[in-house]
């Protein structure tokens, strides 16, 4: 039996000997050989990838094409095994599952009491994912799964339920949290919502939103989807960037820190030393009102607030540290001294631009992406003038910041071009002002190159826009407005009848010809008055007439968030996750768990526990 005229065999899969078989070779060789043969030629292998077998042994393992598991399966014996698993895969496109339905009433979460009947089957995967949003939205320790309650619980209520330890639901919260399933949630959002061109999408930096923004790349850029074919595209929230680089900062000082912190927690502890605290005050005469704050270590926003309080009352600390005998010895790190508050000192009028800056960029209510550039030069000053400081800690700080904030912001091709637009759309900076900042950081021809790159991307914009403006609209009209179009299709006809078509063709050319060198009017007109009143929308909007195509950009580059989070949540929402049984979780757990609650929170059913805990700080 020769295979050389059989095309379905591969050449590296040898089948019974690739050599025609001897007239001495036994009967039974030739059956095997034929079964072989048979195997591969087998319709299964549409649906399996052979593996290649580096020992040669009579079981090879096969992957599903379609869920990607792999099965053994016997070069002797057939492929009964995958044949089977095809049957009951349920990635199968023409999967038919042919289990028993039960009739069951479903309770709606949203009003109690209200229930329907509808067809119900067991699913495992479908009660673990159910289990996993259970564990990340109501904030359970992994380890409620393997508490005998639960297990008791779930063998009356399904005994079919096949119950799975913490390490299986903590790789099951990690797998919800991968960077496809986010592009492919947020690509269903965007089809819902009718969206077909995208600018920016504005994410934090964590690994996941990378991958989910090349997903998201991959999808738009086959749909023609992108705007500058997506160089643009990946917005860096600007107040997580700023929370990294003040957090490599402060681990310079941390010991200053929490000499203080020590301090403060004590006094704290109880209302008796709060009250000698308070004597103490009185007695050195402050007059501060203000209360002594802890800070959470995660929030570096609450050590600035606790560091600024903490300094307006150093002496009182030094006169409750010579009357209170128990200060010293109970105090962990010791007692903070001259260099720690000169430190503190340092620090805090430090981080105030950045805490500012913070503030600034992470609100909801007003342009932001104006304000980037403002807020980035301003600490790029502050950097390189720190990092020159004759103070150790200062300029070391200094140079760890800068080196952080060089990674994201210090070359000119990391930096999203929108963010510079943005200001250049303000008319009361334009382009002047970026080749005005950048002239005090950099040489004229590093900052040639810097104004005529942001130029060139300003002008491409344009000529995209100005492509939209003179498309038709993609509009998808019933019988009767196509009706009404027509009948006034008909009387502009009859309308440019009556005029010279010479001259409506001279209106024309006068009009594209205006439009064409809008970016240049905009760009050569003097720069209105600094006015802290200014509203740049409201000067948009007045002058839209005047600039058609550059009215649009603005409203879609100045509607740009340069921040993913609110102001009063941009430093950190850690701690609210971290209680004692999430506290030794890794930080790529925390980070899923709380992504994912954010996440899969729809149910009308609000968890009040946030809201909880920061109405209790602010009490306290």
């Amino acid at each position: 039996m020769s295979s050389t005229g059989d095309t379905n065999i591969p050449n590296d899969v040898p089948v019974g000997g690739l050599s025609p078989i001897d007239e001495g070779t036994s009967q039974s060789k030739a059956k095997v050989c034929q079964t072989k043969k048979m195997s591969f030629t087998s319709g299964v292998w549409e649906h399996f990838a052979r593996l290649k077998d580096p020992e040669g042994g009579k079981l090879k393992k096969a992957t599903c094409n379609y869920c990607q598991n792999s099965y053994t399966y016997s070069s002797s014996y057939g492929t009964s095994t995958l044949w089977k698993h095809i049957k009951n895969c349920t990635k199968y496109p023409n999967f038919q599952d042919t289990r028993q339905t039960l009739l069951s009433s479903y309770q709606s979460l949203s009003q109690e009491g209200d229930s329907s009947l509808a067809a119900w089957k067991f699913d495992q995967e479908l009660c673990r994912e159910a289990l996993n949003r259970m564990i990340i939205i109501d904030e359970l320790p992994f380890k409620f799964v393997e508490r005998e309650g639960f297990r008791y619980f779930c063998s009356v209520m399904q005994p079919r339920f096949k119950l799975i330890g913490r390490r299986t639901v903590a790789r099951d919260c990690l797998a919800i949290h991968k960077g496809e399933a986010i592009g492919q949630a947020v690509e269903s959002c965007m089809i819902e919502w009718g969206i077909e061109k995208v600018c920016t999408i504005t994410v934090d930096n964590a690994s996941s939103n990378d991958t989910a923004v090349g997903y998201l790349k991959k999808i738009f850029s086959n749909r023609n989807g992108f705007i500058l074919d997506g160089e643009i595209f990946h917005m860096r929230c600007c107040a997580h960037i700023l929370n990294l680089i003040v957090k490599d900062g402060i681990s310079e000082v941390i010991d200053s820190i929490s000499r203080i912190r020590g301090a403060v927690r004590y006094i704290r502890s109880s209302p008796s030393r709060a009250q000698r605290f308070k004597f103490s005050v009185e007695k050195e005469r402050i007059t501060c009102k203000s209360l002594l704050c802890l800070d959470v270590p995660t929030r570096w926003n609450s050590t600035y607030l606790m560091l600024e309080i903490a300094l307006k009352f150093q002496k009182a600390f030094e006169w409750f540290g010579e009357e209170d005998v128990l200060f010293m010895a109970e105090l962990k790190d010791g007692c903070p001294n001259d260099d720690d508050w000169d430190n503190a000192r340092v620090l805090t009028q430090f981080l105030k631009s950045f805490y500012e800056a913070t503030l600034r960029l992470s609100g909801s209510l007003y342009v932001t992406s104006n304000s980037y550039f403002h807020e980035v030069f301003k600490i790029e000053r502050l950097l390189d003038e720190s990092s020159k400081s004759g103070d150790a800690y200062l300029s070391i700080m200094a140079l760890k910041m800068k080196e952080k904030f060089d990674k994201y912001w210090g070359n000119i091709d990391k930096i999203n071009m929108m963010l510079l637009l943005a200001v250049v759309l303000d008319p009361r900076f334009k382009l002047k002002y970026i080749k005005f900042c950048y002239s005090k950081l950099y040489a004229s021809e590093k900052v040639s190159a810097i104004t005529n790159r942001v130029y060139g991307v300003f002008q491409r914009l344009f000529v995209h826009y100005q492509s939209l403006a003179t498309s038709p609209p993609n509009k998808v009209q019933n019988l009767d407005e196509m009706e009404v179009d027509k009948q006034n299709l008909d009387a502009c006809k009859q309308t440019i009848d009556l005029v010279d078509s010479d001259f409506v063709a001279f209106l024309e050319e006068e009009e594209s010809v205006d439009t064409k060198f809008e970016v240049d009017k905009y760009l050569e007109e003097g720069c209105e008055k600094q006015d802290q009143k200014f509203e740049i929308l409201g000067w948009w909007k007045v002058n839209s007439s005047r600039y058609k195509i550059l009215s649009k950009i603005a409203r879609d580059v100045l509607a740009i968030p340069v921040s993913t989070v609110a102001s009063e949540s941009a430093f950190n929402t850690g701690g609210r996750i971290l209680d004692q049984f999430r506290s030794s979780l890794t930080p790529k757990l925390v980070e899923c768990l709380i992504c994912g609650q954010d996440w899969l929170r729809a149910s009308p059913l609000p968890i009040e526990v946030e809201g909880k805990l920061d109405e209790l700080e602010e009490f306290e």
